[in-house]
């Protein structure tokens, strides 16, 4: 049986790539940290069964002179207003430690 030239030629550049991929250094993957989940007013409000013109009333009320923190702490970022998942988590446990 003749050997095809071509084949042989294939196969060898086959193994020779195999054989470098098997030396070349494996880095490890980095693992990006989960990121929190940012909610708007209007998922805060359904979340919490209070209605997102008190949610803005509570976050006037947290500016000026005499700030009083009532609902979530937020944050703006260019014109929408954000609440943190586990902040809201947080503000909701407290309603119910004051309540017992």
């Amino acid at each position: 049986m003749a050997v095809n030239p071509a084949v042989v030629a294939g196969t060898l550049r086959l193994e020779q790539s195999m054989e470098s991929l098997s030396r070349a250094a494996v880095k490890p993957m980095s693992v990006q940290p989960e990121r929190e989940r940012l909610l708007r007013i209007d998922e805060v409000a359904e979340w919490t069964g209070v209605s997102s013109n008190t949610l803005r009333w509570w976050r006037s009320l947290a500016q000026g002179e005499n700030p009083q923190h009532i609902g979530p702490p937020s944050a703006k970022f260019g014109k929408r207003i954000v609440y943190r998942e586990s902040d809201v988590q947080a503000w909701i446990d407290a309603q119910f430690a004051e309540a017992q």
